[in-house]
């Protein structure tokens, strides 16, 4: 890199101080600071929890922690576009979650099935704008901040972010057993509305739908939560902050080894339909 090199020739500066550093040391000054970390998760998965003990383990590593929660731009955009804005409040959990999702729907009809991706670079772009006010765009050196976006159920969604930012997005993908998801909405809204929800956040008919099942297959990395149990969601999320700072000795879980394993054998067939592998494993 030019920045790095130091001119040659009779009018070179001494040996001694030809380089300021090696061009290794100016590429790495120039990586960003920032984390771009999508959730994706079934209705009823737990999300907020799992949100909460990621935010500690990213402050613990020096992080500032800032939530874009796409959907609480959903009624500035309902305007924009003429379409009936969410009420203040609902009468129960049922009709919120459905207007939400009936509102979602209607403006990815609009603008896309990234929508939730579109508004989330907006979100990220002004609050580097605010923490960085009278620089031009182009000249602002991001913190060490990690923007956790909540959340995507569209794949165009991941894709449209991880085409953006490379590699300083990841998507995790949340999972709860299915009777876990079930009975948490059936207390809320009784259980022919919950299995409804269910059905529908996991695929919608339509590019502009829930589509969480196609999303989840794009995640990088998944957390299990059974239980909201916070001692056992800090291990495998603690886990997954140490393995973006490249943390020395952490290996392939036995499940990790398997999936690596289904996902080279999908690989022998050049029919891009019919790649799907599997792996059988035992306790060794």
């Amino acid at each position: 890199m030019n920045a790095a090199i130091a001119p040659v020739g009779k009018n070179a500066p001494a040996a001694s101080n030809a380089l300021s550093k090696d061009a290794s040391d100016e590429i790495r000054s120039r990586h960003s600071k920032e984390l771009i970390i999508g959730l994706s998760g079934p209705v009823g998965c737990g999300l907020e929890h799992v949100k909460r003990v990621l935010r500690q383990q990213l402050e613990l590593h020096g992080y500032e922690v800032v939530d874009i929660k796409v959907s609480a731009q959903f009624a500035e955009l309902a305007r924009r576009f003429g379409l009936p804005e969410p009420p203040n409040s609902f009468a129960n959990e049922y009709e919120r979650i459905s207007a939400f999702q009936d509102l979602g729907n209607s403006l990815r009809s609009r603008v896309g099935g990234d929508l939730a991706a579109q508004l989330a670079v907006s979100m990220i772009a002004q609050d580097r704008t605010v923490k960085n006010p009278g620089l031009p765009v182009q000249e602002i050196k991001p913190g060490r901040v990690a923007y956790i976006i909540d959340q995507l159920k569209n794949p165009s969604e991941a894709i449209l972010l991880r085409e953006i930012y490379g590699n300083i997005f990841y998507l995790i993908g949340i999972l709860t057993g299915y009777e876990k998801r079930k009975s948490y909405l059936s207390a809320l809204m009784g259980g022919a509305n919950a299995e409804q929800l269910i059905e529908r956040d996991r695929a919608e008919s339509g590019s502009s739908g829930q589509q969480l099942e196609k999303t989840l297959k794009l995640a990088d990395y998944f957390v299990r939560n059974d239980s909201d149990n916070t001692p056992e969601l800090e291990a495998p999320i603690r886990r997954f902050v140490k393995l973006l700072h490249g943390a020395p000795g952490i290996t392939p879980t036995l499940l990790e080894r398997g999936m690596h394993a289904a996902y080279s054998a999908s690989l022998r067939s050049a029919c891009l339909s019919r790649q799907v592998g599997a792996a059988i494993l035992d306790s060794d």
